[in-house]
């Protein structure tokens, strides 16, 4: 009986080493297949993984490419631009030259063209004719008209701006600026004549250093140079607009800054501003700039003060610079119902300038309207 019982028990005990072993072969058989298939999985992520790599590798060499192409265009594009920009100021600064000499030819024609009548009649076929042999055609246009409806007999184009022309033009004015740069001229010894653009830094930079070169420091300073288009604000360009506040305000800012090193001590600064800074005359451009040119004046007369360097503007009214005998009637001033001089302003300078009669006189604005600038003058009968 238990020889039987001990039979029994090996039988199962080698009944389950066989079925520990079978078991345990199909669950090594299973995790190769998982294995297997993990592998191949992997492998699978890996070739795709690789091949999207390569696409986008391809594509940011591509754009590289297109780019640095694009670059490359853009920069012979550029040169080329520039190269045709420096022929053009070239050719212009030529012209320019040609049409000042041609000037002293024409102020001869002044017997001739003395008639506005016949200087209108005339002029057009001299204009068109001085236009086409002094400038290139692509600089002027004749008969243009303006988006406002305004005509002009032609056009000169600057790069950011364009200049009317009327055939109509001035020439005893215009005679009597080429007599007083010969007889300055003759007095070389005295006086330094140069035409400056006072937007160009440049331009003014070199202009100072031949002030220094031949008179040293300098003892007074005058910012003369200013212009309006005499526009209503919608009529007014952007063109336009920066063509005044560049020469009436930003020109003398910076004509005043790079001569302030060459500006003695106790020396006098002078802006010729306008009655309407303050005194609008429907040119919201040109009366703004004056207006920047007086807080400008305040501004400066308390920064250069420890130099004791005086600052100070006049502010003409109506001026009429056709004469030197009888000037205009002008309505509405009260002293003498004329407009003024010239030389009205030109002797108001010369009181500011002088350190003994101006001398404790600074961030002042001095009007010089024969009364027009008093705010009710123009309200009452005198």
């Amino acid at each position: 009986m238990s020889t039987a019982f001990l039979l029994i028990i090996i039988l199962i005990l080698l009944l389950g080493a066989i079925i520990y072993l079978l078991y345990d072969r199909k669950k090594q058989d299973n995790n190769g297949d998982l294995h297997s298939r993990i592998d191949n999985m992997s492998n699978s992520l890996i070739s795709h993984l690789s091949q999207q790599m390569d696409a986008m590798r391809s594509q940011v060499n591509k754009g590289l490419e297109q780019n640095v192409n694009f670059m490359q265009r853009s920069h012979q594009d550029t040169s080329r631009s520039v190269g045709t920009l420096q022929s053009k100021l070239i050719q212009l600064e030529e012209a320019t030259k040609r049409i000042f000499e041609v000037g002293k030819d024409i102020s001869s024609l002044q017997d001739i063209l003395k008639s506005p009548k016949l200087r209108g009649n005339i002029g057009e076929l001299f204009l068109e004719d001085l236009l086409s042999q002094y400038l290139p055609k692509n600089y002027y246009n004749l008969q243009h008209q303006f988006k406002s409806g305004e005509q002009v007999d032609a056009i000169i184009k600057l790069e950011r701006m364009m200049i009317p022309v009327d055939s109509k033009f001035p020439l005893e004015s215009f005679k009597r600026v080429l007599e007083i740069k010969n007889e300055l001229e003759k007095l070389s010894s005295n006086f330094l004549v140069n035409n400056v653009d006072i937007t160009n830094l440049n331009e003014v930079e070199r202009f100072l250093s031949r002030v220094r070169e031949k008179f040293g420091n300098i003892d007074v300073l005058v910012n003369n140079a200013g212009f309006g288009f005499t526009k209503k604000f919608e009529q007014t360009s952007p063109q336009e607009f920066d063509a005044v506040l560049n020469t009436n305000f930003k020109g003398a800012f910076f004509l005043t800054q790079k001569a302030l090193p060459i500006l003695n001590n106790r020396a006098s600064i002078i802006f010729i501003t306008s009655i309407h800074a303050e005194h609008p005359s429907l040119d919201p451009t040109y009366d703004s700039s004056k207006a920047a040119i007086n807080s400008f004046v305040t501004n400066l007369a308390l920064q250069l003060s420890s130099r004791e360097i005086r600052v100070n503007a006049i502010a003409p009214g109506h001026i009429d610079v056709n004469t030197e005998s009888s000037p205009r009637d002008q309505e509405g001033v009260p002293l003498y119902k004329k407009a003024g001089f010239p030389k009205d302003i030109a002797n108001a300078c010369v009181f500011l300038a002088d350190n003994e009669r101006a001398r404790y006189i600074t961030g002042t604005i001095l009007p010089v309207t024969g009364g027009l600038h008093i705010p009710i003058a123009k309200d009452l009968k005198f």
